[in-house]
């Protein structure tokens, strides 16, 4: 997506030449080389290995949350209840990935290769879904 511009994070004016932030010469210094949008971009970041394509993997995610209650059981006495409980449930309800670029939902976790041990490949994976859920449990 970031090769191919589709993303907000190239959306800029591609006919100026870009320096790429965050970026060093070798001797240490900040980059101050210009480049074409098309050279980066569609040459270096889209496509082969290359340094722009690595991220640090830091991720931060609320995977699952369960909330629960139980109707006291006084105030169960007069009904034909012997217990009523509630409970909410949710899954992959916050996700943070603050090493990559902004727009790209990029998940980490992600594996398009199937059973390996090659996390963080991805070649168009579906998004994690975010599900929610409940239940009403009662007993007489």
């Amino acid at each position: 997506m970031l090769s191919r511009g589709l993303t907000k994070d190239t959306d800029f004016d591609r006919k100026l030449p870009y320096i790429l932030p965050n970026t060093v010469k070798q001797d240490g210094t900040p980059n101050d080389y210009q480049q074409s949008v098309d050279n980066i971009y569609f040459n270096a970041i889209g496509f082969g290995p290359a340094d722009v394509n690595v991220w640090d993997a830091t991720l931060i995610r609320l995977r699952e949350l369960s909330v629960s209650f139980s109707v006291p059981t006084k105030a169960l006495e007069k009904t034909p209840f012997g217990s009523v409980s509630l409970v909410l449930t949710g899954n992959n309800l916050f996700y943070l990935a603050p090493n990559f670029p902004k727009y790209s939902r990029f998940d980490p976790e992600t594996n398009s290769l199937g059973i390996t041990n090659s996390k963080g490949l991805d070649l168009f994976a579906g998004p994690s879904a975010r599900r929610y859920g409940g239940s009403i449990r009662i007993t007489f």
